[in-house]
């Protein structure tokens, strides 16, 4: 397991994620881009899971798990290069410790950002966007959701630019995330 950044934002994300999932795991700083010179793709996921069968099991933000598998000696010999401390090979449970809300990607953004959030137990949850007043504005997901990690894009065309509140409610708990939509 690793995560991977360019600069001090994207290894702030790997570090909310691993506190996230309670885990430890190297965070390599990649600025001169070896992996996105390695695989061959404009960009790369910032926390990407292999197995000890070398299976990737998770990338961040939706990068497609197979086109990383299948470059998957390249990417291990790059990290590799990288990495001041082996990758973690042991089998780990992927479930939250709580409920967690990723900071968007892109933030500042226009007019579509990705969102993501984790779940530690199946439950009821709501996502919505709030403005600075206070006034719910966008219900993005109402309902049941299973444990473990989910994403959806909001695409906010209809709204003003400014910034708003991402707010992740579930099973009593909220997380929330600022946003800028700069238009």
């Amino acid at each position: 397991m690793v995560g991977a950044g360019f600069d001090w934002g994207w290894q702030l994300y790997c570090t909310e994620w691993a506190e996230a999932y309670q885990l430890t795991f190297p965070i390599i700083d990649d600025s001169a881009n070896t992996l996105v010179n390695t695989l061959g793709i404009p960009t790369v996921p910032f926390n990407i899971i292999i197995d000890q069968n070398r299976v990737v099991q998770h990338a961040s933000y939706g990068f497609n798990a197979t086109l990383i598998a299948n470059k998957i000696d390249s990417l291990l010999t790059a990290l590799e290069l990288l990495a001041t401390s082996p990758v973690d090979t042991e089998p780990r449970s992927l479930q939250p410790a709580a409920v967690f809300l990723a900071s968007p990607y892109p933030n500042p953004f226009n007019p579509v950002t990705t969102i993501s959030y984790s779940l530690p137990e199946a439950a009821v949850a709501r996502l919505e966007v709030v403005d600075l007043s206070g006034r719910t504005v966008a219900t993005l997901m109402k309902g049941w959701q299973e444990s473990g990690s989910h994403q959806l894009i909001w695409e906010a065309r209809n709204m003003a630019s400014g910034a708003y509140i991402i707010r992740l409610i579930s099973d009593g708990s909220t997380s929330s995330r600022i946003v800028i939509l700069a238009k």
